[in-house]
């Protein structure tokens, strides 16, 4: 999942890149000047990476004289049918973010970020910002799936390898009785668990109680406030760059995150700017949800008449440091896994003196 780095050359050619779902990309990096190129594809967050081509893509060839139209058509005759579905909408003469605005595939934080970008006239780089965004999700997402793998696979070997003699022993249909029980029971734990989560998660109470433990419980606090953070200063950055005003920015910007926690404090924050409090008065009220090296952060970025960049390392710093939390934890569940598993051995083994101990004498 790493970067590509080849050396920057400019062709002079006005043709957008061509892109199909799923396959490598290759773009500028507006921040390192190379060409990066992106992986084919990931384990859990495919759409993630396949919009973050998207965007990267657009900004490809606007910033190449190419008009919003030209680029999506060259990007439907690639084989994406999202820009297929956008492409009779402008040439009908509608906007780029009316177009998105009649698809579900596209969020409101994008349609309006679109919408900022058409009308001051700097949708490349609202679109490269965006291509970043969904990126770092991605990538975050296929880091923490793969972590688990290994975690998942050894539980899965407590309940197999310990009968495993069975098989040579009495056969396959005597192995198959001993494990077949124990894994349909721990599928239905968990599979009743999600359903009655799910269940309780349908109402908007339930999704905030879920949320506010999330941020509580150990092992995972971490990581969840650490994205939530990332998701919130990444949204703040694009609304900025697109030129959308402060207040509607940090209200919009407050729904980006999916932890409602966080979405009711970036909300008040808004409010407060709207009585006419400082950027950093609102945040440091929410300290309970926003660090202190943030705010701070925030405050030194807006004095500076650098916030947008400063937002920007802020969101970097935040999703590695969800990176390491939830790696973290996958390191946790290995070991655990491995104290489960060294367990059913021993008991294993001391099943077999036990029953070698019974036999009669003389055997």
């Amino acid at each position: 999942m790493g970067i590509d780095r080849y050396e920057f050359a400019t062709t002079g050619s006005s043709r957008a890149p061509s892109y199909v779902p799923g396959q490598p990309q290759n773009f500028a990096d507006e921040t390192t000047g190379v060409l990066c190129h992106t992986p084919a594809m990931g384990f859990l967050s495919n759409r993630q990476h396949d919009r973050s081509r998207f965007y990267d893509s657009l900004a490809t060839a606007l910033e190449a004289g190419l008009t919003a139209a030209q680029a999506l058509s060259t990007l439907a005759a690639s084989g994406d049918q999202t820009s297929a579905r956008l492409v009779p909408r402008l040439a009908r003469g509608e906007p780029l973010s009316q177009g998105m605005s009649q698809d579900q595939a596209f969020s409101r934080f994008e349609i309006l970020a679109t919408e900022a970008g058409e009308r001051s006239g700097r949708l490349p780089p609202v679109f490269r910002r965006l291509g970043r965004s969904f990126s770092l999700r991605g990538k975050t997402r296929d880091r923490i799936a793969y972590a688990l793998i290994y975690p998942i696979l050894l539980l899965h070997g407590v309940v197999l390898l310990p009968p495993l003699y069975l098989v040579f022993r009495d056969g396959l249909d005597r192995y198959l009785a001993a494990v077949v029980p124990a894994l349909a029971l721990t599928y239905l734990v968990f599979g009743t668990a999600a359903w009655l989560i799910r269940g309780f998660t349908a109402s908007t109470a339930g999704r905030l109680t879920r949320d506010r433990w999330m941020l509580r419980l150990p092992g995972i606090s971490k990581a969840v406030r650490s994205m939530a953070l990332a998701e919130y200063a990444h949204s703040f950055a694009i609304l900025l760059t697109a030129g959308v005003p402060m207040h509607e920015t940090l209200a919009r910007a407050a729904e980006a995150p999916r932890n409602r926690v966080f979405r009711a404090a970036g909300l008040r924050v808004c409010d407060r700017v709207r009585a006419g409090g400082t950027l950093r008065e609102g945040l440091a009220a929410e300290l309970d949800v926003f660090p202190q090296t943030f705010v701070q952060a925030v405050a030194v970025g807006e004095s500076a008449g650098k916030l947008e960049d400063t937002l920007d390392r802020a969101a970097e710093q935040a999703r590695q440091e969800a990176e390491r939390a939830s790696l973290a934890l996958a390191v946790a569940l290995g070991t655990v896994a491995y104290g489960i598993a060294a367990l059913a051995v021993a008991w294993v083994v001391l099943r077999f003196f036990v029953g070698l101990a019974e036999l009669p004498a003389g055997i």
